[in-house]
Order: structure tokens, then sequence, then C-alpha cells
């Protein structure tokens, strides 16, 4: 059929369609200029029917895949055949495997396309010349090229973890997670090719390290965990044998302590703010020399010093100070006071004794204590603590009100 008879039977179907309503131009091909002047049905023109998409068969997959594209005027007839419109996955031209109906193509999903590559795991699916379609994700093939000696080279903390570590790979996106000891990892997408991996807190020894995605989870390694550890550097007071007695310990890490065993048993402690001081109570017990005082952390790490455990020294009371006819609080100096049991005023003349009450030892050389009305002259003072024997008698004078 020549150009100029298949222009006449064209012009004459319009006229035609005029004469019916409508109905027979949607009944006549639509026809282009072939490279050779001819005419050639298939290629869209403005008055064909609009290419809408409604839906995919699944809105995620891989590569090679096939899914089925749903939707209005995807393709149209030639003849006795069907003629699918071209499938766009993104900036990727997908191949139409089969056109099921001018409703319905089989399509094979293309290889991710540049934007995919870039780090976006979701395009837009379009048919012919639709500008809008739905959504398809890619499933890609996780991969990571980050090592067991790569992260061998790392050391966590257990009390702090260890932030800013990097993991490298392909096909990282936002969908990326990676765990470590079954512990979700906080991570940062800084590319499809890196994560910026915080390893948490909390974690001790071996603990395994995965990245996973929607489709699969792979181990990469593990790394090692290690605690704090504190330590001890000096112990300031003495530890008595016959009553609970508090020493000071200086170091570093102090106030991550939990736990404080003196010879092999559990002493008590006041828990620190302070990571350079701790205050711990030693129990009573036998006189030791050289007992060892441990320090631990939630986490194991652990510090240890020895201390010795000795039996009371007589007390010895060297000055008062405030002592008044009227009474009141005086301060007690002296020696090795821990313990103090009671304070005894006994005048020289007379023989009569005053017993002081409210006592409060301050530490092994100063004590608080309340004098009742004294009259004025000369006493003999001794002190009793825990230890078998009284101080000698230290001689204060209190004068006339």
């Amino acid at each position: 059929m020549s150009v100029r008879r298949s222009r006449a039977a064209r012009v004459a179907a319009i006229f035609a369609a005029v004469l019916l309503g409508g109905a027979a131009l949607t009944a006549v091909p639509a026809l282009s200029v072939s490279a050779s002047g001819g005419l050639t049905p298939g290629v869209a023109r403005i008055d064909e029917p609009v290419t809408t998409v409604k839906r995919l068969s699944n809105a995620t997959g891989v590569p090679g895949q096939t899914v089925l594209v749903v939707g209005s005027n995807l393709a149209r007839k030639v003849g006795e055949s069907l003629v699918p419109h071209p499938v766009k996955f993104g900036t990727a031209d997908a191949v139409v495997s089969k056109a099921v109906s001018e409703t319905a193509l089989e399509v094979t999903v293309p290889n991710a396309p540049t934007e995919v590559v870039a780090g976006a795991t979701t395009v837009m699916v379009t048919v012919g010349t639709a500008t809008k379609g739905p959504k398809f994700s890619y499933l890609l093939d996780l991969t990571v090229t980050t090592t067991a000696t790569n992260l061998g080279e790392l050391e966590p903390i257990s009390e702090t973890g260890l932030p800013g570590a990097s993991i490298t790979g392909t096909n990282f996106s936002k969908a990326t997670k990676v765990s470590v000891g079954g512990k979700k990892a906080k991570t940062e997408l800084k590319s499809a090719t890196e994560l910026t991996v915080h390893y948490p807190a909390g974690l001790v020894g071996a603990q395994d390290v995965v990245v996973s995605d929607a489709r699969l989870a792979k181990y990469v390694g593990y790394v090692t965990y290690l605690p704090t550890q504190p330590t001890i550097t000096a112990v300031s007071g003495t530890a008595v044998a016959e009553l609970p007695t508090k020493v000071t310990l200086t170091g570093t890490d102090l106030n991550l302590v939990t736990s404080v065993m003196y010879d092999n048993k559990k002493a008590t402690f006041t828990k620190s703010k302070d990571p350079t001081s701790l205050t711990v109570t030693i129990p009573v017990g036998a006189p030791v020399v050289g007992g060892v005082l441990t320090v631990s952390t939630k986490y194991g790490g652990t510090a240890s010093t020895t201390l010795d455990r000795v039996t009371a020294k007589m007390p010895e009371v060297s000055g008062v100070v405030g002592a008044d006819p009227a009474g009141g609080t005086v301060i007690v100096f002296g020696n090795y006071l821990l313990g103090l049991k009671s304070l005894v005023l006994t005048a020289v003349d007379g023989g009569t004794s005053y017993p002081a009450k409210s006592l409060k030892v301050e530490g092994p050389g100063k004590a608080t204590a309340t004098l009742p009305p004294l009259p004025a002259g000369t006493y003999d003072v001794v002190a009793t603590t825990v230890a078998a024997d009284a101080s000698l008698p230290f001689r204060l004078s209190i004068g006339p009100a």
C-alpha cells in the first residue's frame, strides 16, 4: 500500500468516525512515518489513550526476577499481536517478557539503575508515556568487605562501647543493620559502601558482629570487649581487728567499683562519684598481715592491694579542748581512738567520776564528747576503746566558772 493510499484510507476512516460518533476512530491503528518514508503501525500518537500503571505483583525483588505490571493501556494491538509500551525501573530499561493483555505485562527486573547503585533502594516503575507509577524496592545482594582481622584490631570498652568505627561493603542502605553480641548497634549510613558503627556498651569478652538487611544476615567476625581496669595507688587508715574500720582508697576509675573483698570476705563501701577515691569498711576479723583487698567492676575489671588488719592498740589521750565547769562539748585528741567506748573524768581530789556522753569518733586521732557540769578542779581523763587496755590518765585542769 502506498503512502498516498494509506493516508487516503486514514482520512476516510476519520470521516467515518465522525459519522459514527467516534467509534470508528479507535479502531484505526496509530501510524507514523518510518525511516523509509512509509507509515509504521504501533508508534504512540497524541490521540492514543493515556497509559497508567496501577500496581506491581510484588514491590520488592532482585534483578532478573519476573514482576507483573498491572494498569491500563500498557500495550496496544497491532493486528493480532500486542505491542507493549516501554517499561522503566527508575532510569533502567526493563525487558517485557510477555504482554499478557493491554492491562498486564510480565517484566524482567533490570539490573540496578544508577540511582540505586548510588544508595537509593527504591525507584518508580513507569510504562510508556506515564510519568507516575508504583514504587519498587531493590533487594540488592549485601556484601561486607570488612574482615575479621579488621575487627580484631578494635577494642571496645565494656562500660562505654566504641563510637565511630567503620564497616565497609556494598549495597548498604538505611535498612542495613549491625548487631554486636545480639545487641543492636547504632549506625549511620555514610554511603552505599560504608557504615559508621557505634559499638554498644554493656558487653564483655568476645562478641559476634553481624550485618543484615531485609534479605539476609552476614557474620563478619568478632570483637573482644575489655572492661575498664581500676587502679589503687594508696590506702589511708588502719584496719582494726576488733571493729569494722573505714579506710580510704586512692586510685583511678574507683567510681566503677561494684564490689570489694578483703581477706576473702565481702567488705562494704560507699559508692563514689569521684573516680579517684573510695571509702571501704574492713570487716571485723582476726589480725592478718598482708591481707588482700580487691575491688571489682560490673564487667570484671579488678585492682588489688594489701592491707594489714591489726589488734587494737591501747588508746592515748593527748589533749582535751573546750572543757568548762558548765559542761558541754569538748574535742579529744590522741591516738588509737577508734572504737571509743567511754571517756571518764575522775576528780583527783575526792575521786568522783564523771562519764562523758555522746561520744563520736572522727578519726583515729580525734573524737568529740559531751561533758556534764563539773566542779572546778583537776581531773584524770581515761579513754576506753575496743582494745584490751584503757588509756593512761591524761591530767586536765578545769578552772572556776
